[in-house]
């Protein structure tokens, strides 16, 4: 019983970040339920069913689980919970710097506007 309590507590802790770390409005949600759909629907039928929805979080689950013991101590979760932080941040990373933009804190900008301003050439009026 307690197992089931800490995957329940876990499973809405993993299903509520991306929403709590949401930089924007949930704005493509269409695109995110699509992928999250190719991600979890194993069979591919178009459906996710309760076996491959709780299979999904028991893998999240057996990663977080650093010493296999099937119980997650609050060492694990804060690991588990700073790896999956760090990975998100990598890709956005990989996705700005993709389209030639970097990110300051939550402020991304384009090259031309994170640039300093170049000075008029002599004898041209500024």
């Amino acid at each position: 019983m307690k197992m089931k309590w800490i995957l329940m507590a876990f499973t809405a802790v993993m299903l509520a970040a991306p929403v709590a770390m949401a930089e924007e409005p949930y704005k493509p949600a269409g695109e995110r339920h699509k992928r999250m759909m190719e991600k979890i629907d194993a069979d591919k039928d178009g459906k996710v069913s309760k076996a491959e929805f709780t299979s999904s979080y028991e893998d999240r689950f057996a990663k977080a689980d650093a010493d296999a013991d099937g119980f997650l101590t609050e060492a694990e979760m804060k690991a588990a919970w700073e790896k999956m932080s760090a990975e998100r941040e990598a890709r956005r990373a990989a996705k700005d710097e993709a389209k030639g933009e970097t990110r300051d804190g939550t402020v991304v900008t384009t090259p031309m506007e994170a640039a300093p301003p170049e000075a008029a050439p002599s004898g041209e009026a500024q």
